[in-house]
């Protein structure tokens, strides 16, 4: 180790492995110390210079690494840097997780997970922690969470997904079929929010489905069918609803995708309005893709505007209402009603328009 390290330190839990060893030497330590100088003939050496042929023979010597792994980490790609473990990583479920300034998530977010292909071998408050930067991700791809944002002339289809992210050659894709017309692109690291634009026409409905392609096993992941209504009118551009990069953000989106709102709608701001309002507007699962409406109608009870209308989508929206009739003139000052109509129930907003 580098002589410069503080004493006292206390090193266990450690996977060492010296490539390019062959017969009884095959698996034996290698390591580079802090200086990025490789030790004299590939063996572990203390900061005295004395080497050590193997893990075993340190071990004895020192009462370090009682819990060390001497064997190949088969990380995905080393040569590049890509230190994301394979399923036959060892140092999957070995790590101690009381050590002093162990993280409760790997450097990516992501929380700690059981990995049910090999049995437990860690110390601490949970035994199933991998050694190394990253935790070992063993699940199937799937797309989690998808959104469809609309305006008047665009679409933005954005999802989260999560992938075995460990085999060499994992590769992804994701197949965007909207309307029949599918778009594919790359599919960048689990669980991180993606968003494609897409220029579509106005006051049209439009059928959107994913379909995650991992390349390294042939398996695929098809989500469900989202449905989204353009606007006739007004100047609305699609908004990405999903597309957080980077693993603290997305997990706060999986956690927000995992939240069941009650059906409401916001009174408006500002209120009373002058060009137009801005709604928040929230819609249960169990309504879900159910047909809904956003009409606007005047004090007689006449509609003024078919603000939006097609199959709902569950969580929490903002909708910013314009003031114009269908044909795009402005309304007259007084009182409007904003009126949400889905499954069977009603909920009505009132509105004062003072240009």
């Amino acid at each position: 180790v580098d002589p410069s390290g503080q004493w006292g330190l206390v090193a266990d839990h450690n996977v060492y492995y010296r490539p390019g060893r062959t017969g009884a030497d095959a698996g034996d330590l290698f390591l580079v110390d802090f200086q990025g100088n490789n030790q004299p003939n590939n063996e572990f050496c203390d900061d005295t210079t004395k080497c050590y042929k193997n893990l075993v023979a340190f071990r004895n010597f020192t009462n370090h690494e009682d819990n060390g792994i001497e064997n190949n980490p088969n990380f995905v790609n080393a040569s590049t840097a890509d230190f994301h473990p394979q399923s036959s990583s060892p140092g999957i479920d070995e790590a101690n997780s009381s050590a002093t300034g162990w993280l409760e998530t790997d450097v990516r977010g992501f929380h700690r997970h059981d990995y049910a292909g090999k049995v437990n071998g860690g110390t601490g408050t949970r035994s199933y922690d991998d050694i190394g930067p990253y935790e070992y991700d063993a699940v199937p791809g799937e797309i989690t969470a998808v959104d469809v944002g609309y305006g008047k002339t665009t679409l933005a289809v954005s999802w989260i997904h999560q992938g075995d992210d460990g085999d060499v050659g994992t590769a992804a894709t994701v197949d965007i079929d909207v309307n029949g017309t599918v778009r594919t692109v790359d599919a960048l690291a689990a669980y991180n929010g993606q968003c494609e634009y897409f220029n579509v026409s106005a006051c049209a409905s439009y059928d959107v489905q994913l379909t995650l392609h991992e390349d390294d096993n042939g398996q695929s992941s098809q989500s469900d069918n989202y449905y989204a209504s353009t606007f006739c009118t007004g100047n609305f551009i699609a908004e990405c609803g999903l597309a957080l990069l980077g693993g603290e953000e997305s997990s706060a989106k999986r956690v927000e995708a995992l939240v069941d709102y009650p059906l409401a709608l916001s009174t408006p701001w500002p209120n009373p309005v002058r060009e137009g309002g801005t709604f928040s507007y929230a819609i249960p699962r169990a309504l879900g893709k159910v047909p809904y409406s956003m009409t606007l109608y005047d004090i007689a009870g006449r509609k003024a505007l078919l603000v939006a209308a097609g199959s709902a989508k569950a969580g929490k929206h903002t909708l910013h209402v314009p003031f114009v009739t269908e044909g795009g003139a402005a309304l007259s000052n007084g009182v409007y009603f904003l009126r949400l109509q889905i499954g069977g129930e009603v909920i009505n907003r009132t509105v004062i328009l003072a240009r």
